[in-house]
C-alpha cells in the first residue's frame, strides 16, 4: 500500500505526500498544508500529481452522529468512537474516481483500502472510562482516526482496538490514568488540528504509574514542539527523547500543586479561594481557572496568568455577585477551544461597560442578551425624538418594547436613533417603513427578538418597505422572529442579510426587490428634480417667438415638430418666425427623426443648458431623403450657456461616435461657457471657424479605442472611450497597465473581483456626472483604488458643476472593508452613495490601562477603552511603535501622569473616540507636566450619547493649547481646557512648605481663638438659664401661696 510505503520510506518526499493527501482530505486549506511541509515541497507535490494537488479536497465526508465506515472508495463518516464495517455496495456515497483526476483517484484508492476511517466528537472521544465502578465502553476499531482521543482509564494497557491505530488527524491526551506504558505501536502519523486540539499535539498529565511511550519505529509528528509533559509521571528524559527532544521535563518544584512559594505551573484545575501565596508567582495554569462564589470586585489578581484549556473552557467565573469590573478578564491570556469562558450568573447589570458586554459575548459564544436583565416598555409607540428622549430616560440598560414598534417617515440623517442600540427585545411587530437617510439597521444592532409570541405561523411580524436609501438589513444578534417578515428594498439585499432571514423563518419570508415606483431609480429622481428647477426658471424666461422652451423629451417633441411646420411652410413662401434662442437639453441620438433636429440646430443662434449629437448615422437635414449624416453646420451658434439643471450630461457641446461626421463648421465668434467633448467621429475629419481650420479642438487620436474593437486593434491603443466595462476585455490591457485614460464611464458590474487594484492607476476624463459605476460585485471586499484613480472633468467643464463633485457609485456588492478608517473617509469623499463599510479585516484588541505594549501592536480598533499613564521619556519612546495604527477607540480615552509624553503624536492614526455608554467624559487628558501641544488629535472625531454627556473632553495641560487646536477640538463642542499652575521643581516647593507653615498657624491660632470663645459662651449661657429658672420657680410658689392656692413647699435658691 502507498501509505505504508511512504511512511516506511526514509524519503521525506513520499512522508510528505502522505501528510499532504490526509491533510487534503481531511478538509484543510491548501494554506495550512503548506505552513506545514513547505511551499517548495508543495510544488514538487503539485508535479508529482500534474496540476494541483488542492484538488484531491473533491474527497467525499459525511456525518451520521456516530458510526465509522470501512473505506474501500473513500467515503468518510462521522463517529462518536464506534465503527461498523459497510460493505463497499451498500454505500450510497462512494466516489467516481473516474470523475477525478486517475491517478489521484487510484491514489486514494490505493491508500485508504482496507481501512476504516473514524471521526470522533466534535470536543473530545474517551476511549473505554471507568465511572463508578461500572465500565463504559465504546468500539473504536479503526485505523484512521480524526479527533481529540482522550485516555484517562484505570486499566494499566491500552485496548487493542486504540493500540491498532496508524494515523491521528488530531490529538491524543492521556490525563490521570493507570498506564503504565502508553503502547502505540501502530501510530506513524499524528497530525496536530488546532480547531479541535489547541494548543497542544500530546498531553501527558498526572500519569503516576506511566514508564515508557512506544510508537511505530517511523513516527512522524510534525508539531513536534506542541507537547506537554506534568503533573507525576514515571517517565525519563532518555524514555520520551524521541518525543521531548533536548527540551528538559518539568521540575516537581515548579508545579504549584505540591510545591510553594516560587511555584509556577499549575496543572489541573484551580479553584480560587481567597487570599493564595502562590497566585504572585503563578504564570500559567494548565487546565482550567474557577473562580465561584468569590467577594470580588475586579479580577486584577488574575491579569499576568495564562490559561491553557486541557478540556473545554479555560475560565469559570460564576455567582460572583460583588464583581464590577472584568477588564482584566480581557488581558489575561486564554489558550484554548472556543468557547473560552464559561459566564453564569455574576453581577447581571453590565450597562456602563457595552464595550466589556461585547468582548464579554464574544469569549463565551453566548448573545449579549443573555448577559444583561431587560427593563420593559410597555405600549405601542412610533419613534420620534420625544419617544427617543423617553426611552434613553427609562432604559439604563438593555430594554424591551412590549407592543408594536413603528419607525416611518424619519430622516437618518436628521434623527439620532443610537437610544435604540439598547433594544433587545419587542414582543410585537416591528414596522420600518418610508424612512430615508439610512443606509442600514446598526442601531438595532442588539436586537434579537421580534414578534408577539402568540403570533401565527403566518402572521407579518416584521415588515420593512419603502426606504429609499436602505442597502442593509443585517442585525447580528437577531435570532428569533415568531411569525413571518416580509421586506421590499429598494436595492437587492446582500446574500448574509436574505440567508440570515430564510433561516430564522425557514423560508417563509417575503424578500423581493421593489420595483413599483414607491423607490424611484436614481435617473427618474434626478429628472424630477431637474424638472423642478427648469419649471421654477421658466418664469424668468422672456416669452417671445424666438425663444423655445423644452423642460423634457415629450416637450422637445412639441418644439422640434413647431419648429419643422414653421421651416417647411417657409420654404414655400411663408414668413414665420424661427426659433433662435433655444432653453433645454437639446439631444440627437442615433439617426435623425422626421422632425429635422439638424435643420433646427443649424439654424439656432443661442443654446441656454447643452447640445448632444452622439451615434448620428442618417440625416434628412431638410431634404426628402436621408443621406449619411456627414457635414454639420453651425455658423450661426454665437453662444452655448451650460445649465445643469436643463442638461442630462456634464457638457455644454458633445458631439461623439457619429462615425460619418467628417466636418463641422462653428461660428468663429462661438462663445463657449462650459466643458466640450468632440472625439470618435471620422478618421478625416476636420473642425473650421469662420472658414478656418482649427486644431485646437480636439477631434481624434490614433491612440483612441472604443471597447467594442477588436482585441489586434486594443492591444495597440491607450486611450478607450467609454462606457468601459473592464470584466469584458482582456485583463492584460490593465494589469499591464497599457491603457492611461477612459474617456467616459467605467463601469465595473457584476464581476467576481476581490479588489480594484488593477484600475488604481487609470485616468478618467468623464463624460457623465457618475464617471465610475461599482455595483453587484458579490465577492469585492477592498476598493481603495478608488482613491488612487485620477477622476477629472474636461479643462472648460463650468465650476458651478464641478462643486462638491462625487463622481463615484458603489451599490449593492459584497461586504467591503478597508484596511483603515482614513481610507473609509477618502473613499467616501469621491462617493455619491450610500456605503457602509464593515469592519472585519482591521485587527481588533482589548484596551484598558496599557502595561503590554507589545499586544497593541499593528492594532487599528481598541475596545474597551484607552488608558496610557506613568510612562517616562524612556518608555513613552516606545509608543509611536506600538500605537501608530490605532484608528479606533472604543470607550473612553485616557492620558494622564505621564512626564514623558511632550505631544500626542504616537497616535498618529487616531480618527475617532466613542463610548455611547459613559456619562463622564469621554476624552481625558491630565497631569502631563511636559505636555505642550495635543496634535494630532485636535481632530479627532468624538462620538458620545449627547443626552448623558455634559463634557465630552476635558484637556488640563501646564501650558496653554493654541488657539489653532482649541479651535478644531472646540467644534466638537462639549469640549473644556483648562491651564493647571506649574511649581518649580525646588524653590516652588519649599516656598509651598513655608505658605502650608503660615496657613497651619494662622489656623491653629483661629482654632484656639474659637475655642476659648466658644467655651466663654457655654457659661454664660449655662449661668442665664439657671438664672431664669429660679425666677420662674419664685412665680409658681407665689401663685399657689394665692387664696385657695395652698402651702407651696420650700425652694431653695438655684446656685
Amino acid at each position: 500500500m502507498l501509505f505504508e510505503r511512504a511512511v516506511a520510506s526514509e524519503s521525506p518526499k513520499k512522508m510528505r505526500l502522505a501528510v499532504v493527501l490526509l491533510c487534503l482530505m481531511y478538509g484543510w486549506a491548501q494554506e495550512e498544508v503548506e505552513e506545514i511541509i513547505g511551499a517548495a515541497e508543495m510544488a514538487v507535490i503539485d508535479a508529482e500529481f500534474g496540476g494541483n494537488a488542492s484538488m484531491m479536497s473533491n474527497v467525499t465526508f459525511t456525518e451520521n452522529g456516530g458510526n465509522a465506515t470501512t473505506v474501500p472508495d473513500t467515503t468518510f463518516t462521522e463517529t462518536g468512537g464506534s465503527a461498523v464495517v459497510v460493505p463497499p455496495t451498500t454505500s450510497p456515497k462512494d466516489i467516481d474516481f473516474d470523475e477525478v483526476d486517475k491517478r489521484k483517484g487510484e491514489t486514494f484508492k490505493e491508500l485508504f483500502r482496507g481501512m476504516t476511517v473514524c471521526t470522533g466528537h466534535a470536543r473530545k472521544t474517551k476511549i473505554a472510562s471507568e465511572k463508578r465502578g461500572k465500565k463504559v465502553s465504546r468500539r473504536f476499531d479503526c485505523d484512521v482516526f480524526v479527533g481529540h482521543i482522550w485516555i484517562d482509564r484505570p486499566s494499566e494497557t491500552l485496548p487493542f482496538s486504540v493500540s491498532r491505530l496508524r494515523v491521528v488527524q488530531g490529538c491524543i491526551t492521556v490525563y490521570n490514568s493507570g498506564l503504565r506504558e502508553l503502547n502505540l505501536s501502530s501510530l506513524s502519523l499524528l497530525i496536530y488540528n488546532e480547531i479541535r486540539c489547541r494548543p497542544y499535539v500530546l498531553r501527558l498529565v498526572d500519569n503516576e504509574h506511566l514508564r515508557s511511550i512506544t510508537f511505530h519505529k517511523n513516527f512522524t509528528m510534525p508539531d513536534s514542539h506542541l507537547i506537554l509533559v506534568a503533573g507525576k509521571h514515571n517517565l525519563t528524559e532518555e524514555s520520551i527523547k524521541l518525543l521531548m527532544g533536548d527540551r528538559p521535563l518539568p521540575k516537581d518544584s515548579e508545579d504549584c500543586r505540591v510545591g510553594k512559594g516560587r511555584c509556577k505551573v499549575f496543572y489541573g484545575s484551580y479553584e480560587y479561594k481567597g487570599d493564595d501565596e502562590r497566585l504572585s508567582t503563578f504564570k500559567r495554569i494548565e487546565g482550567r481557572l474557577h473562580v465561584l462564589n468569590t467577594k470580588l470586585t475586579n479580577l486584577s489578581i488574575f491579569e499576568k496568568v495564562t490559561v491553557v484549556a486541557l478540556n473545554g473552557i479555560a475560565v469559570e467565573i460564576a455567582g460572583n455577585y460583588e464583581l464590577e469590573d472584568i477588564s482584566s478578564l480581557f488581558k489575561m491570556k486564554l489558550i484554548g477551544p472556543e468557547p473560552i469562558v464559561k459566564w453564569n450568573d455574576n453581577r447581571g447589570r453590565w450597562c456602563h461597560r457595552k464595550a466589556d458586554l461585547k468582548l464579554l459575548s464574544r469569549i463565551t459564544q453566548r448573545k449579549p442578551y443573555e448577559l444583561v436583565k431587560l427593563e420593559w416598555y410597555v405600549g405601542n409607540v412610533t419613534v420620534n425624538e420625544k419617544f427617543l428622549k423617553k426611552f434613553k430616560e427609562h432604559c439604563s440598560c438593555g430594554c424591551g418594547v412590549r407592543g408594536f414598534l413603528i419607525i416611518e417617515d424619519l430622516n437618518g440623517e436628521e434623527i439620532d436613533l443610537t437610544p435604540l442600540k439598547n433594544l433587545y427585545q419587542v414582543e410585537g411587530p416591528l414596522i420600518i417603513t418610508g424612512n430615508t437617510g439610512l443606509s442600514d439597521l446598526r442601531f438595532l444592532e442588539n436586537l434579537n427578538s421580534i414578534g408577539n409570541l402568540s403570533a401565527a405561523i403566518n402572521d407579518i411580524q416584521f415588515e420593512l418597505r419603502e426606504n429609499v436609501d436602505l442597502i442593509d438589513a443585517y442585525m447580528e444578534n437577531l435570532v428569533k422572529i415568531h411569525g413571518t417578515a416580509e421586506l421590499r428594498t429598494c436595492y437587492d439585499l446582500p446574500k448574509r442579510t436574505v440567508k440570515l432571514f430564510e433561516d430564522l423563518i425557514q423560508g417563509r419570508a417575503h424578500i423581493a426587490r421593489d420595483r413599483s415606483g414607491k423607490c424611484p431609480s436614481e435617473l427618474i429622481e434626478k429628472e424630477e428634480k431637474r424638472i423642478q428647477i427648469v419649471e421654477s426658471r421658466q418664469y424668468n424666461i422672456t416669452h417671445s417667438e424666438n425663444n423655445c422652451v423644452a423642460s423634457n423629451n415629450d416637450e422637445l417633441k412639441v418644439v422640434l415638430h413647431d419648429q419643422s411646420i414653421r421651416r417647411l411652410s417657409n420654404a414655400q413662401g411663408h414668413n414665420f418666425t424661427l426659433c433662435e434662442h433655444f432653453y433645454g437639453y437639446m439631444k440627437l441620438h442615433a439617426s435623425e427623426s422626421k422632425y429635422g433636429e439638424v435643420g433646427f440646430i443649424q439654424h439656432l443662434k443661442t443654446i441656454t443648458g447643452c447640445l448632444d449629437i452622439v451615434n448620428v448615422t442618417n440625416s434628412i437635414a431638410g431634404k426628402n431623403g436621408t443621406s449619411q449624416f456627414e457635414e454639420l453646420d453651425l455658423t450661426n451658434l454665437a453662444k452655448i450657456d451650460y445649465d445643469g439643471a436643463l442638461c442630462g450630461n456634464i457638457f455644454a457641446l458633445r458631439i461623439m461616435r457619429n462615425k460619418f461626421l467628417r466636418r463641422i463648421d462653428f461660428n468663429e465668434n462661438l462663445t463657449l461657457n462650459g466643458g466640450y467633448f468632440i472625439r470618435m467621429n471620422s478618421d478625416e475629419g476636420k473642425i473650421y471657424f469662420g472658414g478656418n481650420l482649427n486644431t485646437t479642438f480636439l477631434w481624434s487620436d490614433p491612440k483612441d479605442c472604443v471597447p467594442e474593437d477588436p482585441n489586434e486593434l486594443l492591444v495597440n491603443c491607450t486611450n478607450l472611450i467609454g462606457p468601459v466595462f473592464p470584466g469584458s476585455l482582456l485583463p492584460e490591457l490593465f494589469t499591464s497597465k497599457q491603457i492611461k485614460r477612459i474617456y467616459g464611464q467605467l463601469i465595473i458590474r457584476s464581476t467576481k473581483y476581490n479588489d480594484l487594484d488593477a484600475y488604481g492607476y487609470l485616468t478618467i476624463i468623464a463624460d457623465n456626472k457618475d464617471a465610475v459605476i461599482i455595483e453587484n460585485n458579490k465577492d469585492l471586499r477592498d476598493i481603495t483604488a478608488l482613491t488612487k484613480m485620477n477622476i477629472t472633468l474636461l479643462d472648460k467643464f463650468p465650476k458651478e458643476a464641478s462643486e462638491k463633485w462625487k463622481p463615484v457609485v458603489v451599490r449593492n456588492n459584497g461586504k467591503i472593508c478597508l484596511k483603515s478608517r482614513r481610507d473609509e473617509e477618502n473613499v467616501r469623499k469621491r462617493v455619491s452613495t450610500p456605503l457602509q463599510f464593515s469592519d472585519f479585516c482591521r485587527q481588533r484588541c482589548a484596551g484598558g490601562i496599557v502595561t503590554d505594549l507589545t499586544r497593541l501592536r499593528s492594532c487599528q480598533i481598541v475596545m474597551g477603552g484607552l488608558t496610557i499613564k506613568d510612562y517616562d521619556f524612556e518608555t513613552a519612546s516606545n509608543l509611536l511603535r506600538y500605537f501608530g495604527e490605532i484608528e479606533d477607540v472604543e470607550g473612553q480615552l485616557i492620558i494622564m501622569n505621564n512626564t514623558g509624553i511632550k505631544n500626542l503624536a504616537f497616535l498618529k492614526s487616531l480618527l475617532r473616540v466613542s463610548d455611547y455608554t459613559t456619562k463622564r467624559p469621554i476624552f481625558r487628558v491630565a497631569d502631563n507636566p511636559n505636555l505642550t501641544s495635543i496634535e494630532p488629535l485636535h481632530k479627532v472625531e468624538l462620538e458620545y450619547s449627547h443626552y448623558e454627556v455634559h463634557l465630552a473632553a476635558l484637556i488640563e495641560t501646564y501650558s496653554k493649547i493654541s488657539d489653532h487646536e482649541q479651535k478644531e477640538l472646540g467644534t466638537q463642542r462639549k469640549v473644556e481646557f483648562r491651564v493647571k499652575e506649574r511649581l518649580h521643581p525646588t524653590k516652588g516647593r519649599r516656598s509651598k512648605r513655608k505658605r502650608d507653615r503660615k496657613e497651619n498657624a494662622d489656623n491653629l491660632g483661629v482654632g484656639i481663638a474659637l475655642s476659648v470663645g466658644g467655651c466663654l459662651i457655654i457659661t454664660i449661657f449655662g449661668y442665664g438659664y439657671s438664672f431664669f429658672a429660679y425666677l420662674r420657680e419664685q412665680r409658681e410658689l407665689k401663685r399657689q401661696q394665692q387664696p385657695g392656692g395652698g402651702q407651696a413647699a420650700p425652694v431653695e435658691r438655684a446656685p
